[in-house]
């Protein structure tokens, strides 16, 4: 035994104590860290394409350098079996409304096997908005004519291919490129029933070291085994060595490999202003050696209320030893941003790092993305990145951190343009650490930093109800710090940061749609095998529920199914109960919005067996509504109920008002809704066979009258 007095004991205990703590802490922290690899695709041959294919095309096939591409693209598909049909749209000058036109007249001529998008190789700005490059902006707007039109009438998924926008051997030539990744990994979580898949090729330099035919016959080898697998992979990079497909993995460190842990010296920015997030950014870097710390900040106070901030800032660090300067500076605009960093020059503080934490999150289902707030997300994310790369003499700085999000790293439901943003981030500092440059990218699932707006915004309040319910609890923010510290030295250009419950997190995020990226990960794809065996009993289950109905008087049938809709709608809005849901209200009231529709959607498809459409809720905006629905589409005994039949009228009601159609469309809508109309009133009535048909009543019908009777025909039965 030692021989330890008690006074000694006393003095090590809380020395140990806090060691065992530190150890706890680095080893939670290092299992939130996550990675992005690319794995050669074995067993690759060259695959003949069916059908018809539709490529989406640029004017000219892009710009200069890459219309090469799309035009070897064409020649591919060609070449690999598939019957090409050409649309060309120019990104810079459509719009969504005239892209779904030009896609309904396409349909309207052939039944297409796939969609290739070559959208995103126009790389000139948009016109209206100098933030985007016309094929970002073109590639969205496919995406949601693609929905407008619907899985049902196309018949089709859309791929998308960008070229040198992810980094493998060489570095990413367009990082901007990227943000179609970003939006597309948003399509494949909201609207799985049009989206296909990604695609990167070569950037244009590594292109020009093959001729046009051998950049064609390795075309033609891999496209046509991408486009026509089976094996529900979706991301993929193609290189003339090899095909390469995405797979999220856990970051291995070891402690022993003789890198240090990256210390901040002398002057650091901070580009996200003076918020919750910078103020602990701010104590982690002084804590650990910075000298200076610059926060610029977009919308800075001035006069008294500016220096008063200042003052409050100078405090708080200055007991630490450390000098704060607040700038009136938006990040975003490069003269600005220059001015700034010239007098910090002239002061003779030299930025020895970055962290670059300014956003702009606004959160919209997709189809409801407009290219004002995509171009207000890249502004605030990727165009200070860029700034600062051209900006900031890179042999002097020692760290460049950007703060992404999960969101860009494998997709988030009503994150489009925010995942847009931080995939370019991602690819930037992929870019940058292949050159040499001392980059570093943190996509971070939500911080625990918003207890205080949670109860007063309802847009924070659902991001973290949302993020909790499918298993990315916040994060503690010295703990995520302390993972960002392990990894600064020692690991890949670009991590993912998240508190992953496996359990609740994949079956959530592959219940509408299978995900090949995270099984890479050892308990996602544990649990992913357990859902397959569940999946294969509900399926079994669902035909137990059709019996069960069968079984039913029509009015038991309508309760068994209202319980349904109710139980899954509680579920998904974390309630105890189905008792807890009005079947008479609607979801939208009931707090229902566009991802967790997507989500009950899932459910009831599982459920019931049924392939339903992720605009169900807005269809049928009640649960009773809803039932109703579903009653018709498992019990079909050849008759409809008038509640039914009302349910149908709401839905054609919505669709109308939303559809967006030719004149030439239009007239034959209305001549579809006239000849309805035109049966209803010729059918005899069945209690009556001298009833008058609506239009004769009408006809004869006073003024009041004919207003009572468009009171009634508002009222369900």
């Amino acid at each position: 035994m030692l021989d330890v007095g008690d006074d000694q004991l006393q003095s090590v205990l809380p020395a140990v104590s806090e060691w065992r703590r530190r150890t706890r802490d680095r080893s939670t922290a290092a299992s939130w860290l996550y990675q992005a690899v690319w794995e050669p695709l074995s067993g690759t041959s060259a695959a003949r394409l069916e059908g018809t294919w539709l490529a989406v095309v640029p004017p000219d096939g892009g710009t200069q350098t890459q219309g090469s591409a799309a035009s070897a693209v064409i020649r591919a598909l060609a070449a690999a079996g598939a019957d090409v049909r050409t649309l060309t749209v120019d990104p810079a000058t459509g719009d969504r409304a005239a892209i779904t036109e030009a896609l309904s007249q396409a349909v309207d001529e052939a039944q297409f096997s796939g969609v290739l998008s070559l959208l995103a190789l126009e790389q000139r700005p948009h016109p209206a908005h100098l933030e985007l490059s016309a094929g970002v902006a073109g590639s969205l707007l496919l995406v949601q004519a693609m929905v407008d039109l619907g899985a049902r009438r196309s018949g089709a998924r859309l791929w998308c291919v960008t070229q040198g926008a992810v980094t493998l051997d060489e570095p990413g030539e367009n990082p901007a490129q990227a943000q179609v990744w970003g939006i597309g990994q948003v399509a494949a979580v909201e609207h799985p029933e049009v989206w296909g898949g990604l695609v990167d090729l070569p950037g244009a330099e590594a292109a020009e070291t093959v001729d046009d035919e051998t950049r064609t016959d390795w075309l033609v080898r891999n496209l046509g085994a991408v486009l026509a697998n089976e094996a529900d992979e979706d991301q993929f990079a193609l290189r003339p060595t090899a095909v390469h497909v995405r797979r999220m993995a856990r970051v291995p460190l070891n402690a022993s490999d003789g890198a240090e842990e990256w210390r901040p010296r002398g002057t650091v920015l901070i580009t996200g202003g003076t918020g919750a997030v910078e103020a602990h950014v701010a104590r982690w870097l002084a804590d650990r050696g910075a000298e200076h710390l610059v926060l610029t900040d977009a919308t800075a106070a001035e006069g008294a209320e500016a220096t008063a901030e200042s003052q409050r800032w100078a405090a708080e660090f200055g007991r630490l030893g450390v000098r704060v300067t607040v700038e009136a500076c938006d990040p975003a605009d490069r003269t600005r941003l220059a001015q700034t960093l010239k007098g910090l020059e002239a002061q003779g503080d030299t930025v020895r790092a970055v962290v670059h934490t300014a956003a702009m999150v606004e959160l919209t289902a997709l189809a409801e993305t407009g290219l004002p707030q995509l171009a207000r997300a890249v502004a605030a994310k990727a165009l200070p990145a860029q700034h600062l790369e051209d900006l900031l003499d890179q042999s002097s700085l020692d760290a460049v951190v950007y703060f992404s999000s999960v969101a860009g790293f494998w997709g988030s439901g009503d994150h489009a343009a925010y995942a847009a943003a931080n995939a370019h981030l991602d690819a930037l500092s992929q870019r940058q650490r292949a050159r040499g440059q001392a980059a570093f990218s943190a996509a971070w699932a939500v911080w625990d930093v918003f207890e205080a707006r949670e109860g007063d915004d309802p847009a924070v309040a659902r991001a973290l109800r949302h993020a909790r319910g499918n298993g990315l609890p916040p994060l503690d923010p010295e703990l995520a710090l302390t993972a960002l510290q392990q990894v600064m030295n020692r690991g890949p250009a670009t991590v993912a940061v998240a508190d992953v419950d496996w359990e609740r997190f994949a079956p959530t995020f592959t219940l509408a749609r299978p995900s090949r990226l995270i099984e890479g990960v050892p308990e996602a794809r544990a649990v992913l095998v357990a859902a397959e065996e569940s999946a294969q009993a509900d399926g079994q289950a669902s035909g137990v529920l059709r019996e069960r109905l069968a079984d039913l008087s029509p009015e038991e049938r309508r309760q068994e199914l209202v319980t349904l809709v109710c139980t899954h709608a509680a579920a998904i809005l974390g309630h105890g109960s189905g008792g807890t849901v009005e079947a008479q209200r609607t979801f939208r009231d009931l707090g229902v919005e566009s991802m967790t529709a997507v989500e009950l959607r899932n459910r009831l498809n599982q459920a019931t067996g049924l392939s339903l459409p992720a605009t169900l809720v807005f269809e049928y905006p009640t649960p009773s509504a809803l039932a109703e629905h579903l009653n018709a589409e498992l019990v079909q005994d050849g008759t409809t109920t008038v509640a039914a039949l009302h349910a149908e009228l709401d839905r054609m009601d919505t669709g109308l008002t939303r559809v967006v159609a030719s004149e030439t469309e239009r007239l034959q809508i209305t001549q579809r809704l006239e000849s309805l109309l035109s049966k209803w009133n010729s059918t005899e009535n069945s209690q009556s066979g001298t009833a008058e048909t609506v239009a004769e009543k009408l006809e004869s019908a006073s003024d009041d009258e004919v207003f009572e009777f468009l009171k009634e025909l508002g009222k369900p039965s």
